[in-house]
């Protein structure tokens, strides 16, 4: 009889049969004050004992209700503090990225500039190696030459006081 009238009830005010449905709760909650109260009358202990049953589910619901709604403004508080930032953030890496490809735009400048400059470093002293190389072999052959003439010079001075002398 009670049940029936339950799943009745049920039916009429379409309450859903799953999930969180406060008019499926409020009827729950009407056959259990019903069933309470035909127990206290039969057995009073029993009676008392559902009572404190009934008390201590609906302030575990209650906690439950306040735990959940305490959790969805948590998360809708970090939710907010997270995406309060993003904007600058999103610009702080478009900026970084810029100057990311910039500076390897300037890496690649200053690589070719620096291989062009040691290039020409080199060539510079392979000339002026050459150069010198020249100029080396120039005063030698100058000394050498001045050497001779000196001799030949001592020489003939020798020999023009040999001549005086004799």
């Amino acid at each position: 009889n009670l049940l029936t009238d339950f799943e009745r009830t049920l039916n009429e005010t379409k309450a859903r049969w799953t999930g969180i449905c406060p008019v499926r709760a409020a009827i729950s909650s009407m056959l259990f004050d019903e069933l309470l109260r035909q127990t206290s009358i039969d057995m009073p202990e029993r009676g008392l004992l559902l009572l404190r049953v009934r008390d201590e589910a609906r302030m575990t619901i209650d906690a439950l209700k306040s735990l959940h709604e305490a959790s969805g403004e948590y998360g809708a508080r970090k939710l907010h503090d997270t995406t309060r930032g993003k904007p600058e953030l999103v610009d702080t890496i478009e900026r970084l990225s810029q100057e990311r490809d910039d500076l390897k735009k300037q890496e690649k400048a200053l690589a070719a500039k620096m291989t062009s400059l040691e290039r020409c470093v080199k060539e510079q002293k392979d000339a002026d190696e050459k150069r010198y190389a020249a100029e080396r072999q120039f005063l030698m052959s100058t000394n050498e030459r001045l050497v001779q003439h000196i001799d030949s010079v001592k020489r003939m001075h020798e020999q023009e006081r040999d001549r005086k002398s004799t």
